[in-house]
């Protein structure tokens, strides 16, 4: 008994600590209610955006222009692109703590030489020259400056500095954008991943981002043996994407090796001649091999995974138990629209 109660604690404790992983950190000093809260939690769920020591977010605060120029890198998922030096300010010498962030900004043309040859990496940044920034991120033969500003969102006082809750709406605008229309030399390096694998139906792709819509069938690997007999609600179970899960142009939506977790919402044991066994499964988080663990809610029907053999014996003689071995495919159905970013595989929520 005690043995059955410390398996189900720590079943418990895994779904606890999986589902908290799949969403952003909250700050206590930023209410649901924040005009830009949406923004703020979804940069700091990919670590573009963090807090400060004592727990909070501090929207008000400023930042300079070297903490917001790694900012800007970041959120274009190119912190840990191949750098290129091309390019060395006389006040950020070798040693600076952002020397190679601002020469991956310069080697995408986010950040441009100076008469001066001085970059001022300490000086507070301004609403102008985030913009300015910002903007160069995109595409502006294709936008044009006005659409672009847009896009991004444009503020008051220009020259007043930008707070720290304006720059985590600037860049989540730009981020969006730059994934439809980056500038040239950040569209080479932001193509989509393709590989071989299998093709899932009604994927819809927008620039560089995929769309798995719900109710799209998904096939994985199961991971842990399930029985109707033995399992008992609440239970983890994990599947595992054993190929590429890819759209029908080859582009990598879901990544070999991603787990997708889970839990048993409902188990009926089979009865002889009485009830058939039956369980139910959802899923919750999906853990990609760029480690970011997400939200992947959807649904399995066990009833769907047995061979054609097994469906007839069940339906004319009752009581047959669920039994699926780990190593079998089964098939999830998603139940809410899935958005990911093929270039570097990030699910989006």
């Amino acid at each position: 008994m005690k043995k059955c109660i410390k398996k189900l604690l720590m079943f418990l404790f895994a779904i606890v600590f999986l589902t908290s992983n799949a969403y952003a950190k909250s700050y206590p000093d930023l209410p649901s209610n924040h005009w830009a809260y949406k923004q703020i939690q979804a940069l700091t769920d990919e670590e573009v955006l963090v807090g400060y020591p004592d727990g909070n977010f501090k929207p008000d605060e400023t930042a300079t222009r070297a903490e917001f120029t790694a900012m800007v890198v970041k959120a274009l998922h190119q912190d840990k692109s191949p750098l290129k030096k091309t390019f060395e300010f006389k006040d950020v010498p070798y040693k600076h703590w952002a020397f190679n962030t601002i020469q991956r900004a310069i080697n995408f043309d986010l950040v441009k030489n100076t008469p001066d040859n001085l970059f001022r990496p300490e000086d507070t940044i301004t609403k102008t020259e985030a913009m300015d920034i910002m903007i160069s991120a995109l595409n502006l033969n294709r936008l044009g400056l006005y659409r672009a500003k847009k896009a991004i969102g444009e503020f008051k006082n220009p020259n007043a500095p930008i707070t720290r809750a304006e720059m985590a709406f600037g860049l989540y605008n730009m981020q969006s954008e730059a994934r439809k229309n980056p500038n040239k030399k950040l569209e080479d390096a932001m193509k989509a991943k393709r590989g071989e694998g299998y093709v899932l139906r009604g994927i819809t792709v927008e620039g560089t981002v995929a769309t798995i819509p719900a109710g799209t069938t998904i096939p994985v690997m199961l991971m842990t043996s399930l029985n109707s007999k033995i399992n008992k609600p609440c239970q983890c179970f994990v599947t595992k994407a054993n190929k590429h899960l890819i759209t029908k142009d080859c582009y990598i939506v879901v990544a070999q090796s991603s787990k997708i977790d889970g839990s048993i919402t409902s188990v009926t044991p089979g009865k002889l001649f009485v009830t058939r066994g039956r369980m139910g499964l959802e899923t919750k988080t999906v853990t990609t091999p760029i480690e970011q663990t997400a939200c992947f809610p959807g649904c399995i029907n066990t009833d769907q995974q047995l061979n054609w053999f097994m469906r007839i014996v069940r339906a004319i003689i009752r009581g047959g138990d669920v039994k699926l071995k780990a190593g079998k495919i089964v098939k999830i159905t998603t139940t809410k629209t899935i958005k990911v970013d093929l270039t570097s595989g990030w699910i989006i929520e």
